[in-house]
C-alpha cells in the first residue's frame, strides 16, 4: 500500500515501525514565528505530515461548487477563491480553466479539494499575457490536494520574472499544505515560498519540466522548488518527484527549519538540491532523498550543493540516507552527497520536526512514483508520461510545452447527483446514514472529528 493512503492505526504502527533512524531530536532552533499548533490537534485530513498539516483548512464553512471552467462570474473557481470565510471548495466539473491572470486567494481557512472533479479532473493553464502565478496562496489556513497546474509561457508580453506555478507568499501565509498535486511548465519556479511564509507542507507532489528557455528575463530559467525568503521558516518538503527542471530541486536559503526527506529528483541539469545562506542561515533536515541523473544532468554536479551568499554567518543541516551518483550505496560516507565546501556544516542530530513517515530512499522511489502528483480522480497524460521517463530514464528539460504534446484533453463526466447541492453525492449520505434532502456536509456523523463532507473528500483522495 503506498504510503501516501496510510491513515489512522496503520499510519501509527508505520511511523513507530520506520522513523526510529530517522527521528528527530531535540536541538536548537531559530527563531520564527507564528507559533507551530499543537501536535495533538486535529489533522487537514487523516494521514496529514509535516509542518502546518494541524490547520482546519475550510472546516466547518460553507461549500462552495464550482460549475463553469469559465476563468470569471459565477460558479467559477476565481468566485470561489475569491470568496470571504471559511469555505471548502467542491468541482461539478472537469477540465482545464484557462485564466487571464493569476488566482489569489487572500481570505483565509479554504480547502481547495480537486479530487471532487469528475471525469478527467482539473487543470489550471494561465493565458500568454500574465506575469503571475497560477495560484498565489498570501494568506493562512489553506489546504490544497488533487491539482494540476501546468502554466505556460507569458509569449504576449516577453517577460516571465514572476510566472511561477504555485506560491506561498507574504507576510499573512502560513499553515499552508499543498499535497497530491501537480504544478509544470512554468517560466519562473514551478513552487516555491517566500518571504514570511511559515508552518508549510508541500508532499506528495509531482514537480516537472520547469520551461528553460521561454520568457525569462535571465534567459534559461527552468527551475524546480525555491524555499526562500528572509523570514521563512518550517517547512516540509517531502515525498515529491522533481523531473526535467534544470535547478533548484530543491533551493531551501530560508532562515527557518526546513525538513526535506523522501523526495525522487530525476534529470535535474546544473543543480540538484542547492543551498545558500542568501537570505539568512539555513537549517535543514535532508534525509532520504535519491538524485537520479539524466540526459540533461551534468555529471559533475553534488547531490546537495553549498555556495556562500554572503548574507549570514553560515547554516547547518542534518545529511543522511541520501543516494546519487556520489553515493550509490548506503555503505559510503554521508557526506558524499554535499560538496566539499558544505561538509564543515553537517551536524550529527537532526533539527526538530513532526514526524514524518520515512523509509530509505530506494522505497521511497518506487512509493513516489506510484502514488505522487495528482492521481485523483485519475493522473492525466502528463503525470503518466513523466513516470514513465523517470522509469525509463528518458526524456529532456523542455522550452515549451508543445515538445511533449501540450495541454491534455480531459475527459468530462457528469458529477454524481447532490440532490441538496451541499457538495456530498446522494449516494454516499445514503450509505452513510445522513439526509441527502438535507444541507448536513458540516455534521460529523462518525464524532472523529472530521466534517461529513471532508471524509468524503477523503475516501476520494484514496
Amino acid at each position: 500500500m503506498p504510503l501516501s493512503r496510510l491513515t489512522g492505526p496503520l499510519l501509527a504502527l508505520a511511523l513507530a515501525a520506520t522513523t526510529a533512524a530517522f527521528a528527530p531530536a531535540a536541538t536548537g532552533t531559530p527563531g520564527d514565528e507564528p507559533t507551530p499548533r499543537a501536535a495533538t490537534q486535529r489533522k487537514a485530513f487523516p494521514g496529514a505530515q509535516g509542518f502546518g498539516t494541524a490547520t482546519p483548512g475550510g472546516r466547518g464553512g460553507r461549500v462552495i461548487l464550482v460549475t463553469t471552467l469559465a476563468d470569471r462570474g459565477p460558479g467559477s473557481l476565481r468566485a470561489a477563491l475569491s470568496a470571504r470565510g471559511k469555505r471548502i471548495v467542491v468541482f461539478r466539473v472537469s477540465g482545464t480553466i484557462t485564466l487571464t491572470s493569476g488566482l489569489e486567494l487572500t481570505s483565509p481557512y479554504v480547502t481547495l479539494a480537486g479530487q471532487s472533479a469528475p471525469g478527467g479532473g482539473i487543470t489550471l493553464r494561465v493565458g500568454p499575457c500574465s506575469d503571475d502565478a497560477a495560484l498565489g496562496i498570501y494568506t493562512h489556513d489553506v489546504v490544497v490536494r488533487h491539482l494540476r497546474v501546468r502554466r505556460g509561457a507569458n509569449t504576449c508580453r516577453g517577460e516571465g520574472d514572476s510566472a511561477d506555478g504555485i506560491v506561498v507568499y507574504k507576510e499573512n501565509a502560513h499553515d499552508v499544505v499543498v499535497d497530491h498535486s501537480s504544478v509544470s511548465w512554468a517560466v519562473d519556479e514551478n513552487l516555491s515560498t517566500y518571504d514570511y511564509a511559515k508552518n508549510v507542507t508541500f508532499s506528495w507532489n509531482i514537480v516537472s519540466e520547469g520551461l528553460s528557455r521561454a520568457t525569462h528575463p535571465e534567459g534559461e530559467h527552468s527551475k524546480g522548488v525555491h524555499l526562500s525568503g528572509d523570514r521563512s521558516g518550517r517547512i516540509s518538503f517531502h515525498h515529491n518527484l522533481l523531473a526535467h527542471n534544470m535547478d533548484r530541486n530543491p533551493q531551501p536559503t530560508n532562515p527557518g527549519i526546513a525538513d526535506i526527506r523522501n523526495n525522487i529528483v530525476y534529470n535535474y541539469g546544473d543543480n540538484a538540491a542547492l543551498t545558500s545562506n542568501s537570505h539568512g542561515e539555513p537549517h535543514f533536515n535532508f534525509v532520504g532523498n535519491w538524485y537520479i541523473p539524466g540526459p540533461n544532468t551534468e555529471r559533475s554536479e553534488w547531490e546537495l550543493d553549498v555556495y556562500d551568499g554572503t548574507k549570514g554567518a553560515g547554516w547547518a543541516f542534518y545529511v543522511k540516507g541520501n543516494l546519487g551518483p556520489h553515493r550509490k550505496s548506503n555503505d559510503l560516507p554521508q557526506s558524499r552527497t554535499v560538496s566539499p565546501e558544505g561538509r564543515g556544516s553537517m551536524v550529527s542530530a537532526p533539527f526538530p520536526a513532526p514526524a514524518t513517515l520515512t523509509t530509505s530512499a530506494t522505497t521511497a522511489y518506487d512509493q513516489v512514483l506510484e502514488g505522487a502528483g495528482a492521481t485523483r480522480p485519475v493522473r492525466d497524460a502528463v503525470d503518466q508520461r513523466i513516470v514513465r521517463e523517470v522509469r525509463a530514464r528518458g526524456g529532456r528539460i523542455i522550452d515549451d510545452p508543445s515538445q511533449v504534446g501540450g495541454w491534455p484533453s480531459l475527459p468530462a463526466t457528469s458529477p454524481p447527483p447532490d440532490s441538496d447541492r451541499d457538495g456530498v453525492p446522494d449516494t454516499w449520505e445514503s450509505e452513510h446514514g445522513t439526509n441527502p434532502g438535507v444541507k448536513d456536509s458540516n455534521r460529523d456523523v462518525d464524532g472523529d472529528g472530521w466534517t461529513n463532507v471532508e471524509e468524503w473528500l477523503d475516501a476520494l483522495a484514496r
